[in-house]
């Protein structure tokens, strides 16, 4: 962090506690260890978009990690209905087992940052903090990693499956890498035998014309220009994981730039004996747009998936999730 963002994250932590003080209601439930409102998490998400400077909106995010903690540490809290705040992207498994709320803060200059906490149903088992870890391993597509090396992700939507009676779930989520290239993933989440969750199993799997398995992943990686339109979900139509096959672009004019995006075929994921076993060719044709259940931003290309006017580069707080669910 620089000297400015230093400054700007002190400067807003002392508004934050001014503000603290001049809004009794807030400083009153803090004292008191009551639960804190949503209102007031709403409050700081808000501030953490809107902050004028990247150090603004970190001291926001911050503040709003604390808020979360303690509040979900509360008994009860897992009914808090956290997807109603616009910044926060909440998926939750289908047997309700626990939540994963995750949230992205642009902090200027091409950089992002990414947070999330994971959330268990049953109360003795405390919130966990997801430590974003890109960096140190920017190409994990064959590693298992904990909650402290976390890839640092916006969820968008949660597929669960079973294999030799153990549960796993599969992830997908977005995340801006900077100002012009975005990533979409798709990792498999699973809980080992103390209960701490483990992100990334070697499920993926690509087989050649024999049959012969020739590439086992972890986790499944898109970066594409963020112009583009990518899908990578699950289509419980087509009962498989759909993914655009992206080709190499470079911008006229800008040829040592190369980047990623659609060329209208897609791929697929289908699960068979036990593995996410890779479809080269889903259809056999090109398609304009993907397949999708639910088109919710069909005629909707200026609004978001929660309706809103899509926001200015560089404030985009979520990805829209590809008309799958979102939670």
């Amino acid at each position: 962090m620089d000297t400015i963002e230093r400054y700007s994250v002190m400067r807003w932590t002392f508004l934050l506690l001014v503000w603290g003080v001049v809004n009794p209601a807030f400083a009153q439930e803090n004292e008191s260890g009551q639960e804190v409102s949503l209102d007031s998490i709403r409050t700081i998400a808000a501030l953490m978009l809107d902050g004028e400077t990247g150090g603004d909106r970190m001291a926001a995010g911050i503040h709003l990690k604390k808020l979360l903690l303690e509040e979900l540490a509360l008994k009860g809290s897992f009914d808090l209905a956290l997807q109603e705040v616009p910044q926060l992207s909440v998926v939750t498994d289908p047997g309700h087992t626990f939540r994963i709320i995750t949230w992205q803060i642009y902090l200027g200059q091409g950089r992002f940052q990414q947070y999330g906490i994971l959330q268990h149903k049953d109360h003795d088992r405390p919130p966990v903090v997801l430590t974003n870890r890109r960096d140190a391993h920017p190409r994990p597509e064959k590693l298992e990693l904990g909650a402290e090396a976390w890839q640092g992700q916006v969820y968008y939507n949660i597929h669960p499956f079973r294999h030799k009676s153990r549960k796993y779930w599969v992830l997908f989520g977005y995340a801006s890498l900077d100002e012009t290239l975005s990533r979409k993933s798709a990792e498999i989440l699973h809980f080992n035998d103390a209960g701490s969750p483990v992100f990334g199993a070697p499920f993926f799997v690509y087989r050649d014309e024999q049959g012969a398995v020739s590439d086992r992943c972890n986790r499944i990686l898109l970066d594409f220009h963020v112009s583009a339109q990518v899908k990578l979900n699950y289509d419980s139509l087509h009962k498989m994981i759909l993914l655009d096959h992206l080709i190499p672009w470079s911008q006229p004019g800008k040829k040592e730039s190369l980047t990623w995006v659609p060329d209208g075929s897609y791929c697929g994921f289908q699960w068979k004996k036990g593995e996410w076993r890779y479809i080269d060719k889903v259809f056999h044709h090109v398609m304009d747009e993907a397949p999708v259940e639910f088109p919710v931003l069909k005629d909707r290309q200026d609004r978001d998936i929660f309706g809103r006017p899509r926001a200015k580069p560089g404030k985009t707080p979520n990805e829209p999730p590809d008309g799958g669910q979102h939670h």
